[in-house]
């Protein structure tokens, strides 16, 4: 009688664990927007659900090919803590004064179809091995005029004090081509997790710095200010085209070979058929 009870119980198991599984999908990922798929995807560590989001992430991408995310990092006062999420252009995006960065604030990431990463013009193997040089060009401790402005402001429990204008633009060919080929959303991914990491580390810094403790030891009012110091600006574009608007100098393609030189006799043919043209 006790094994016949256990069976069963484990068949109700069973079929509860499926139920739960077949809601767990409907509720994260057919009814998830782009800009929600595209924050889950970053976030979630199991790779059945990051193979489940990446084909939604392609669907979404064919019904907004020329959309943009930019950062958005808000403060959650019932929480108290600070909160950051990818938010997805609208169609009608104000590009207002606030976003014509000078070259000077961007750090740009380009990654092609091929998943070659360039940034700032250099091919490299991934983006984990320039964190060091994601801190020097958000921090720009000496006020080099090569690195990113920055703006005066006043910062609760910092007071007047300069704020970074660091901007990291990551650019990738999200969208198949003709031959299928495209940049894969994990590359994506890892990409602005480093980015990421390097504001960690910087706020980290920073919180050491002004009150000798790791930034999520800070309370609510700490990590705020240490937050709006360092503002996070990551603007990704999975498929960009009229990028004139940012002046963003995207990794140049070969130079096309020369053109043949031409024999005397070849010209004086060609212009005798402009002549009688």
């Amino acid at each position: 009688m006790k094994s016949r009870q256990l069976f069963l119980l484990v068949i109700v198991a069973f079929f509860l664990f499926l139920r739960c599984t077949e809601q767990k999908e409907q509720v994260h990922y057919t009814k998830m927007s782009f800009e929600q798929l595209f924050n889950y995807f970053l976030t979630t560590q199991d790779s059945s659900d990051l193979e489940k989001v990446e084909h939604l992430l392609d669907d979404s991408l064919v019904k907004y090919p020329f959309r943009f995310f930019y950062p958005s990092e808000r403060i959650d006062s019932l929480k108290q803590e600070v909160v950051f999420t990818f938010k997805l252009a609208e169609e009608d995006y104000d590009y207002n004064e606030d976003y014509k960065i000078k070259m000077r604030n961007l750090f740009l990431i380009h990654i092609d179809k091929k998943n070659v990463i360039h940034a700032k013009r250099e091919k490299i193997s991934n983006c984990d091995s320039i964190i060091d040089d994601m801190i020097f060009f958000i921090k720009n401790d000496n006020d080099d005029d090569n690195l990113p402005e920055k703006r005066i402001a006043v910062v609760e429990l910092l007071d007047t004090i300069q704020i970074s204008k660091a901007y990291f633009t990551l650019i990738s060919q999200s969208q198949p081509d003709s031959l299928k080929q495209r940049t894969d959303w994990l590359i994506v991914k890892r990409s602005i997790s480093s980015i990421l990491s390097a504001y960690k580390l910087v706020k980290n810094n920073a919180a050491v710095s002004y009150w000798n403790r790791n930034y999520n030891e800070l309370n609510f009012k700490q990590k705020k200010s240490i937050s709006q110091l360092y503002p996070i600006n990551i603007w990704f574009y999975p498929n960009p085209t009229n990028l004139d608007w940012l002046a963003l100098p995207i990794p140049p393609h070969p130079s096309p070979p020369p053109s043949p030189i031409l024999s005397k006799e070849i010209l004086d043919i060609i212009y005798e058929d402009e002549l009688e043209e």
